[in-house]
């Protein structure tokens, strides 16, 4: 076995402290893949029913939870203390106090039992961003966490399509563990079969698989800014041949599943992105004919369901349309119009301040509670927008202090897509962020079951990759000058070449 020899620290640094060090780095590799994998089927799996019904805590939250403890006890106490409080962490804090009160006054005004798990949702939101941010430091363990994250969707794609094809068994399946009112009324009423995987809603699931689509760019883009060079093999060159086919067949699985969705504005999120990220992913001409080999065999095995999806935005409309419309205007804007004007608006203006509480429009089709008050618009099960849906909630209140968090996570994006140790991570979730923000206009993404909870984990990630950057640099220790270990004077030691 070669050695090379290094000078450590006045003394000879033995090769058991060396082994000490490997099973250290080791230790944290698996950790950092089981945490990886438990948020993965946590995004994954959020419509997954409560094994608990009376209690309503639904295994995402057990995922998320146990993943959050493993990385945090994984910390040491004196790294913990010093971690730093970011603008995120502070406005998410805020964020949900001002839902608390809130709910809690409309919960006396309007006379109806607090759903808790629904209103403390953003905690666990949270607690997954904290556990990717303490589980990722270097672009090594990024790697590890994010392939770890997108390994469910391999288990959810043969669901989806199944599901689309409207095989009985897949359908039934999906329905009994991941049940969603809008599938089970569709699959009632012979309607159009739209993939709602094992979230519920299709989209939802279209939420959760733009955010796979972001974690596979990710781990292309920081391979690809890591090419093997003559005489320079790092352990992340090394291994790069492991991450780059899995982020491919990632990202392609993942556009199947969108297709399956029958969801217009995630399937134009995702493309977006791809398109947006494809130089920096280092697409070469064989990653293209793949992908243009997928697209043919989608459009034969989904071609019809496609079309009858256009033909719903075209034809058929009758009385629905609002009077002043032009005709080229798709079904999937005039009714959101229509509802808007109709309910949406008229029952933020009755409630503008609070707003109306958790659980108002299950009411149209899961029965009302008995003694709450319920607006008296309300016949729509849904907002169709987020920034809607947050005011019916919560009211103009929960709105702003919406608004101010998405801000501090976009400030958090903008400044990492501008370091360069992690601008690889970053950019494809801060394109993802821009078109979700757009999109949430006429969809409730930020709230819905899929996204939020696969998003927050993409945030930890950066937000990990930037305290690990900032460390090297010695900008956020929280040690004084004069404590911390002086370089290390050094003497002859040798070292193993195969545990460098």
């Amino acid at each position: 076995m070669s050695q090379r020899t290094f000078r450590v620290d006045g003394g000879v640094t033995s090769n058991a402290r060396l082994l000490d060090v490997a099973v250290v780095r080791d230790v944290h590799s698996r950790r950092t893949v089981w945490i990886g994998l438990l948020l993965g089927f946590a995004a994954a799996g959020s419509g997954l029913a409560s094994p608990i019904a009376a209690l309503g805590v639904r295994p995402w939250h057990m995922f998320v939870a146990l993943a959050a403890l493993i990385a945090l006890t994984s910390i040491p106490p004196r790294d913990l203390l010093a971690t730093r409080v970011r603008g995120v962490d502070i406005a998410t804090a805020a964020f949900v106090v001002v839902l608390v009160i809130v709910e809690l006054v409309n919960s006396v005004e309007l006379s109806f039992n607090v759903d808790y798990v629904g209103m403390l949702s953003p905690l666990f939101y949270f607690a997954g961003y904290l556990a990717a941010r303490g589980a990722v430091r270097t672009a090594m363990d990024a790697l590890r966490f994010l392939r770890s994250f997108v390994l469910p969707i391999f288990v959810i794609a043969p669901l989806a399509i199944g599901q689309s094809l409207g095989v009985p068994a897949i359908t039934n399946f999906v329905l009994t563990i991941a049940p969603g009112a809008g599938a089970l009324r569709r699959l009632e009423n012979d309607g159009l079969t739209r993939a709602t995987g094992l979230v519920g809603h299709w989209t939802g699931f279209g939420g959760y698989l733009i955010i796979v689509v972001a974690a596979a760019l990710a781990i292309l883009i920081i391979t690809a800014r890591h090419t093997p060079k003559a005489g320079k093999a790092t352990e992340l060159r090394l291994e790069k041949s492991n991450f780059r086919p899995l982020a491919i067949w990632a990202l392609l699985f993942a556009f199947v599943c969108l297709v399956t969705t029958l969801t217009f504005s995630v399937v134009l999120t995702a493309a977006v992105t791809v398109l947006l990220c494809a130089r920096a992913a280092g697409f070469g001409r064989q990653v293209i004919l793949l992908f243009g080999a997928v697209g043919v065999v989608g459009a034969v095995a989904f071609g019809a369901l496609i079309e009858v999806r256009l033909n719903q935005q075209f034809a058929g409309r009758g009385g629905t349309a609002l009077p002043g419309l032009p005709e080229w205007l798709p079904s999937t804007l005039n009714y959101r119009l229509r509802i808007w004007l109709e309910q949406t608006i008229p029952m933020i203006s009755d409630r503008p301040i609070t707003g109306w509480g958790n659980g108002t429009y299950e009411a149209v089709f899961g029965g009302r509670e008995p003694g709450r008050v319920y607006p008296a618009q309300l016949s729509w099960h849904s907002p169709e927008s987020q920034w809607f849906g947050t005011a019916m909630t919560y009211g103009v209140t929960g709105l702003v202090a919406q608004v101010i968090l998405l801000t501090a996570v976009c400030v958090l994006l903008v400044r990492a897509a501008r370091q360069a140790s992690v601008r690889a991570a970053a950019l494809p979730l801060l394109v993802t962020f821009v078109c979700a923000v757009a999109t949430s206009i006429t969809v409730p993404l930020f709230t819905n079951r899929g996204f939020p909870v696969a998003f927050w984990i993409l945030v930890g990630v950066v937000a990990g990759l930037q305290a690990g950057a900032q460390s090297k640099s010695g900008v956020t220790t929280a040690t004084p000058q004069s404590d911390r270990p002086r370089p290390m004077r050094p003497t002859m030691a040798t070292v193993p070449r195969s545990l460098e």
